[in-house]
């Protein structure tokens, strides 16, 4: 079951889609929720069309038209209101930084690090590399791939633990706006209890 945080799918749409823009997704998902994190690459991949960096009808967010625009062009397009972050100049760096990995390392294709990968610790190790992830957020990434689009190299349980369990900790666990509804009542229980989403509430 792919990531459902609305009831309109056409939403969800790209980051389902396009392993780049779930990749952009993954690295807005902090100090925001993660509805807005996830509205970001339509939100990109719009404004860049308007721009005529990308073409009419394009439906997938490109990682060689972000590495190779003027940046100052890319902070402005993040910035507009309602922008992609509430640090939208610092993320659009961070973007680009992104983009430019998967250009160089990658040949451009996102999906590589993790199509055909059977062995958990080298996809772990993929998303570890990219700019702007940390341990955590490899961590929930990978879960995503299992959890949700049921990629499952062998040993992912074991090294995205605690987000391979049953708890509703991140969107790795929002399959539906039910459980979504769900990680946020878990993310406002955590924070009010002063632990983050890697620790167990009090039972």
């Amino acid at each position: 079951m792919p990531i459902r945080l609305s009831d309109n799918p056409a939403d969800d749409r790209l980051v389902n889609a396009d392993a780049f823009a779930l990749l952009v997704a993954m690295l807005l998902d902090q100090q925001v929720p993660i509805h807005w994190a996830f509205k970001g690459p339509q939100t990109l991949l719009d404004r860049m069309v308007q721009a005529g960096l990308l073409a009419i009808g394009a439906d997938r967010l490109d990682a060689v038209a972000i590495s190779s625009c003027d940046l100052e062009i890319f902070i402005s397009l993040a910035q507009q209101k309602p922008a992609i972050h509430r640090y939208p100049k610092a993320m659009a760096k961070r973007i680009q930084a992104l983009a430019h990995h998967i250009v160089a390392q990658h040949d451009s294709d996102a999906e590589s690090l993790w199509r055909g990968k059977s062995n958990a610790e080298t996809v772990y190790a993929h998303l570890l590399a990219l700019p702007g992830f940390g341990e955590e957020k490899a961590k929930i990434t990978l879960a995503v791939l299992a959890k949700r689009f049921s990629i499952t190299p062998e040993g992912w349980e074991d090294i995205t633990a605690p987000f391979s369990d049953q708890h509703s900790r991140s969107v790795a666990d929002a399959g539906s706006p039910e459980q979504y509804e769900a990680v946020k009542t878990w993310k406002a229980l955590q924070k009010k209890a002063g632990r983050d989403k890697a620790e167990e509430s009090a039972s």
